[in-house]
């Protein structure tokens, strides 16, 4: 479910090009728009990530894995989430004042 929500987060990402404060850390600072419609295609990929793996796994290893379902999908919020995180520190600026 969160990672469907991290999907259509990033979808509005991508469309408006604007990026929640937090993210960027904080009002002091700000991402260029490319970095931000980066930043919104990689969040747009937690769903569809965590979907192959999880077909992957059960290709591999059978039904049983399906018992990892879950841990696949936090795993993938929890990965894409990072890697936004450090997109955007890499890439923020300070806010002209």
């Amino acid at each position: 479910m969160l990672s469907i929500f991290l999907t259509l987060c990033g979808l509005y990402t991508l469309v408006t090009g604007r990026l929640h404060s937090g993210l960027s850390g904080g009002a002091g600072y700000r991402v260029p728009t490319p970095g931000v419609r980066a930043v919104g295609a990689l969040l747009t990929l937690t769903f569809p990530l965590g979907l192959l793996v999880r077909l992957a796994l059960t290709a591999i290893v059978g039904e049983a894995a399906m018992m990892f379902g879950s841990a696949v999908e936090i795993l993938m919020v929890v990965l894409t989430l990072g890697a936004a995180f450090a997109v955007c520190r890499m890439l923020r600026q300070p806010a002209g004042r």
